[in-house]
Parts: C-alpha cells; sequence; structure tokens
C-alpha cells in the first residue's frame, strides 16, 4: 500500500535515494534536497547553499558521503550527511540527470547532450573533483 507523504514544500522532486529502511534523500527543482530519518514520516529541507539549479539526480555513498547533480552540469559532493556542498569541476554545460556510486571513489553520471554518460572520479580528500567525466558517443 502507497502511503502519501509531504515534505512541506511545492517543488518538483526528481530523484530520491533510500539509505536505509529509515534514511533517504531526494532532490528536486529550485536546489531543493530534502531528508527524511524516520521513513517519509517527516522530511526536512537542507539548506545546501546550491543556487540556480534544479537537482536531478543524487547518490549516497555511505550515510555522510553522497553527490548530487543538476541543471548547467552541475556536481556537488557532501562529506557530513548533507550540512555542506561543495561544487565539483565539471567540464558539462548539459542537464546531468543521474548519478550513482559504485564503490567510495567511483560513480557513473549520465546526462543529455550526446548521451553523456561519463565516469566520476572522486577523491574524498579534495574539495575539488580530480577529473571530469568524458561525453560519450550516441548509444546505438
Amino acid at each position: 500500500i502507497w502511503t502519501a507523504s509531504s515534505y512541506g514544500i511545492s517543488k518538483n522532486i526528481n530523484d530520491i535515494q533510500a539509505r536505509s529502511a529509515t534514511l533517504a534523500y531526494a532532490v528536486g527543482d529550485d536546489q531543493t534536497v530534502v531528508k527524511t530519518g524516520d521513513g517519509g514520516g517527516l522530511w526536512s529541507l537542507i539548506n545546501t547553499g546550491i543556487s540556480s539549479v534544479d537537482l536531478k539526480g543524487v547518490s549516497f555513498y555511505d550515510n555522510s558521503t553522497g553527490l548530487v547533480v543538476g541543471t548547467a552540469g552541475k556536481v556537488y559532493i557532501t562529506s557530513n550527511n548533507g550540512v555542506d556542498w561543495t561544487a565539483l569541476v565539471s567540464s558539462s554545460t548539459d542537464v546531468l540527470r543521474k548519478v550513482h556510486y559504485f564503490d567510495q571513489n567511483n560513480a557513473w553520471i549520465v546526462g543529455v547532450g550526446s548521451a553523456y554518460i561519463g565516469k566520476l572520479v572522486v577523491d574524498p580528500t579534495a574539495s575539488v573533483l580530480p577529473a571530469t567525466a568524458p561525453r560519450g558517443e550516441q548509444p546505438r
């Protein structure tokens, strides 16, 4: 049975990732990041400091380290449960739609514009992305 849950703001939500049965993060338009710690009963808006971007994708490696991606090729990282977010260097200006960690230091990002599919190398000790993901070719 599906139960509707209100997060208290009227923004489009574009992606969600559950870390457990109780902990989840969701992202949306107008730099919206919301978090629940009780399985979706109560959602809290996180003040990220991010501006002028619609967030399209979210992925957390563990309960504290996560990435969000969005319009204009924007990529942000947090290492403290979403309290602080740092912009990473990105050579893309396309809409980045999805991000997925596959190990502690690597994630895949997919977006629009020449079927952008790239591997992001994340250095958790650096505040800036050490390498940018290349543009992929149009899938066949």
